[in-house]
């Protein structure tokens, strides 16, 4: 497994490494620049891992409201959200919360995930969410091994 930097949560398969920035609230647009700036990535959690990554952070950081990840758009299959890349994400139908995705906000629809008690109790087993990317949020970034 991998040996995470220090101030680095690791994943519980021991694969990926995340960090948090929940100093301010964050856009979208400001979440990538954040982790870029950093020499990260907005985090893709693994569908292995996303369930118990979530709960560790509620665990060691308590309520944060939600947090960013890197997904953006939903497209036409309910599924899928397209990364920062280009490519296409594929997010299991059952991890979304009930509603979700929602394509309300049309173009501005981003991907995160709630970190809150009450919801994580409520829904243990959904974790994806949608959010207008203007919105203010923390960030999970990720540190991508070359």
């Amino acid at each position: 497994g991998r040996v995470c930097p220090e101030g680095f949560i690791r994943s519980q398969d021991k694969r990926q490494c995340f960090k948090i920035f929940n100093d301010k609230e964050y856009s979208r647009n400001e979440a990538q620049a954040k982790c870029e700036e950093e020499n990260l990535v907005l985090a893709v959690p693994s569908k292995a891992v996303v369930l118990a990554l979530r709960d560790d952070l509620l665990d060691n950081y308590g309520d944060l409201e939600w947090l960013w990840l890197d997904g953006i758009t939903p497209v036409a299959s309910s599924s899928v959200m397209v990364k920062n890349n280009q490519t296409e994400m594929n997010i299991n139908k059952d991890l979304w919360m009930p509603g979700e995705p929602s394509l309300f906000y049309d173009k501005n629809t981003c991907l995160g995930m709630y970190i809150i008690e009450q919801v994580v109790t409520g829904f243990p087993g959904q974790v994806y969410s949608t959010f207008p990317c203007w919105a203010g949020g923390s960030i999970l970034c990720e540190d991508i091994v070359e």
